[in-house]
């Protein structure tokens, strides 16, 4: 396992303690969380004040400090080294240092599952830095409290030799700037035991590296807290770690007077000014800050939340967890019809991990039958977009957060990353009884031709960025906690679930070499497929489909009915973005018929996003008619709506659920030979095959492969009238219908 990439700013104090033993790899593991803010972005209204401690006086006697240090070190060039002391013990069986001189290399006594090894670094009087490295075992009554380190191991590598027990051991460059900021504050850190991975874990040790990755829970649960060490000190660094104190105080100062009216927490928040010119460069800061490599290191995730207590530094400035939760509500408060105050990405990068820390420290307020921990797939899918250098710990990164790791995954550093990736999809399977996760196959899948990877086609490929989202399938449903989402706390109740194989386990069986075979029941094959931004509508040509010899001939009941299965389709049947309820379908058949009928006359009168959709569309042909003409012939029996053409503020409109669906999750419609409607994903053709494989909780399709035998897996599909189990009713009806496929 590999960790995170770039980043020279450690605190001081955890430079240090990097520096002086850095030339193990990190990993990490399990226990209790402790109980933190309890609010969400609908709960989340501290009204205590915690006090940020950075006194002037001490800020300026490190500034002094740091001075001295440089004279010093000015004075010994290059050749200040930092030495690890050789642990011998005293009396009472701690660890006592006695300095001594490089005489080789250093070499990694073997430890046991059970033990951790911590270092302890001292401030010497010619101002270098002397340390010891001892073993413990974690949780036993001997075992010091002790600091972890999170931080970015960076680009550069193990550039910098340091002294380890009388050897020399290359450590990372990265923990450089951290040291010198220990050596200003060492007075503060006297006698501290540190937890720094790339110097407590022997990472050439494959079978080490791999029990203490399954082991990174209990390490940073037992921590006494963690200092995450954003990087060094910028130009404008200290600005931005001041200003964020100074929104997460505006922010809670209004929620007092706000409470839980979120509209009038906005309100207040906005009435400060924040957006004027005054604070233009604080925002600037803000957002260079929140660019740094560390909010984006998959390895950093566990370490954040796992951790009692968390501390940011960047440079001499510090930050709590708590005030950077506040900033971050207040930040996004600001945001109003302007749009983010810093960019969507510096944004994503840390809301994403608020949230995360949101569902870990809130959860034991809530109902357990509906929070029952976070699996590990829905958190992949939340971050997928965050980096790891070793693509195996896309997943063995995750490890100590997933509700069901310890059940699916054992981290194994001999296996290949195919390997890796193809044995978690079949553990989930075979654990939850579920074929859900092969849906992610949709979204993460190389499309680099020349790509070498040997992944069969219904096994994700984890290695591909994608843009996260709450939701980012139809499995991930709020009703279904084996794979599941990461909504807003206040938003965990839901009254509906898609169920289309209702109870049925999975009848599949793997088969060498990358198939599985599966049984379900063959629906239909695609027939048309609807335009969009990224590809051309492809009409219809099946009997049921194309028009009828005089088209006026249709009935309006038929048009009625048929605009409501489209509309349906549009919003997936759901009122929600998390799928939690119902659609409010005769509503949204009114504001449906509303917009397609001010597209056809009044361009500038609708949404952009939405003429662009009918034009694309209105001419695919559905069981005789196309979608423009029915909606013509509809007009009479639907009422008016008095629906907003444009407002995209309420996200259970018709017009938000409707770009949810096709833009958010990019799914265009789906006309089946037989006339069935529902929404495909981007990559369907037409000849995919519609089915129902039991064990997934909605229908899918597939594409026969050149072998009559094969199929590749394409995606996850909305079927209307087809999501909750019509599909076995079918197979009782038509007993050809059943049937195995071999998908590879």
């Amino acid at each position: 396992m590999q960790k995170k990439a770039a980043s020279s700013d450690m605190p001081w104090f955890l430079g240090a303690v990097a520096v002086t033993v850095l030339g193990v790899c990190f990993m990490r593991q399990p226990r209790s969380l402790p109980h933190d803010e309890h609010h969400d972005e609908h709960h989340d209204y501290e009204h205590t004040d915690e006090k940020h401690k950075e006194p002037a006086q001490e800020e300026k006697r490190a500034k002094e400090e740091d001075k001295e240090v440089e004279n010093k070190d000015e004075g010994r060039g290059e050749q200040h080294s930092v030495i690890l002391m050789q642990s011998n013990h005293n009396s009472k069986g701690m660890p006592q240092s006695t300095t001594t001189m490089s005489t080789g290399a250093y070499t990694y006594s073997p430890i046991s599952g059970e033990e951790i090894r911590l270092l302890q670094i001292s401030h010497a009087a010619d101002g270098s830095v002397a340390g010891i490295l001892h073993t413990f075992r974690l949780g036993d009554p001997t075992c010091p409290k002790y600091i972890a380190l999170s931080y970015v191991w960076g680009e550069e590598g193990h550039t910098w030799s340091i002294t380890v027990d009388g050897k020399d051991l290359m450590t990372l460059q990265s923990l450089k700037p951290f040291i010198h900021m220990f050596r200003r504050q060492s007075s503060r850190w006297k006698n501290t035991w540190w937890w720094i991975d790339s110097i407590c874990i022997n990472t050439e040790d494959l079978q080490e590296r791999s029990v203490q990755v399954q082991r990174m829970r209990q390490i940073y649960c037992h921590a006494d807290k963690t200092i995450v060490w954003l990087g060094e000190r910028s130009a404008n660094s200290d600005d931005a770690m001041d200003f964020l104190i100074f929104l997460g105080r505006k922010r809670r100062q209004a929620a007092v007077a706000a409470g839980k009216d979120e509209r009038l927490l906005s309100k207040k928040m906005n009435a400060l000014g924040l957006r004027t010119e005054k604070y233009e460069s604080n925002w600037t800061a803000v957002n260079e800050l929140f660019l740094r490599p560390w909010w984006t290191r998959v390895w950093t995730l566990q370490e954040l939340i796992l951790s009692p207590r968390v501390t940011f530094y960047c440079g001499s400035k510090s930050l709590s967890l708590s005030d950077l939760r506040s900033a971050l509500y207040g930040l996004r408060l600001c945001s109003g019809s302007e749009g983010f105050p810093i960019s969507r990405a510096a944004f994503n990068a840390t809301w994403n991990r608020r949230r995360l820390v949101q569902w870990f420290r809130n959860s034991g307020s809530h109902d357990s039958n509906h929070l029952s921990g976070i699996s590990l797939i829905a958190i992949m899918a939340y971050f997928s977009d965050n980096n790891a250098t070793d693509p195996r710990d896309r997943i063995y990164s995750l490890l100590g957060l997933a509700a069901d790791a310890e059940s699916i995954v054992r981290p194994n550093y001999n296996a290949t990353t195919e390997d890796v990736y193809s044995e978690l999809i079949k553990s989930f399977i075979k654990m939850h009884q579920s074929l859900d996760a092969i849906c992610f196959a949709q979204l993460f899948h190389s499309s680099d031709t020349s790509s070498k990877s040997s992944l069969p086609s219904w096994v994700p490929d984890w290695r591909t960025k994608v843009d996260p989202t709450v939701i980012p399938l139809m499995v991930s449903q709020s009703a279904r906690n084996h794979i599941g989402n990461l909504r807003p706390l206040g938003a965990l109740d839901y009254s509906v679930m898609y169920s289309a194989s209702r109870s049925k386990k999975p009848h599949v069986r793997f088969d060498a070499p990358g198939s599985i075979l599966c049984e379900g029941i063959f629906l239909d094959f695609v027939d048309g497929l609807g335009g969009c931004a990224q590809c051309p509508m492809v009409p219809s040509t099946s009997v049921v489909n194309v028009p009828p010899v005089n088209q006026n001939d249709s009935k309006v009941d038929d048009a009625y009915h048929l605009m409501m299965k489209i509309c349906r389709c549009l919003v997936l049947d759901r009122k929600d973005v998390y799928l939690r309820h119902p659609s409010p379908i005769e509503t949204y058949l009114k504001d449906f018929q509303l917009f397609c009928s001010t597209a056809k006359s009044r361009l500038s009168k609708v949404h952009p996003m939405f003429i662009n959709w009918f034009l694309q569309n209105k001419s695919l042909k559905v069981q005789g008619s196309d979608i423009e003409s029915l909606s013509k012939r509809a007009a009479e029996s639907i009422p008016t709506s008095r629906a907003s053409l444009f407002d995209l503020s309420d996200v259970e409109s018709f017009l938000a659920r409707f770009r949810d669906t096709t833009k958010i999750m990019n799914r265009r419609l789906l006309i089946s030979e037989k006339g069935m409607l529902g929404m495909a994903p981007i990559k369907a053709k037409k000849g995919d095959i519609i089915c129902v494989l039991f064990g997934c909780s909605v229908p899918l399709l597939l594409r026969q492969r050149h072998s009559q035998e094969e199929y590749e897996f394409i995606g996850e599909c909305y079927l209307d009238g087809y999501m909750n189990g019509e599909a076995l009713d079918s197979m009782e009806a038509e007993s050809n219908s059943l049937r195995t496929f071999r998908i590879s």
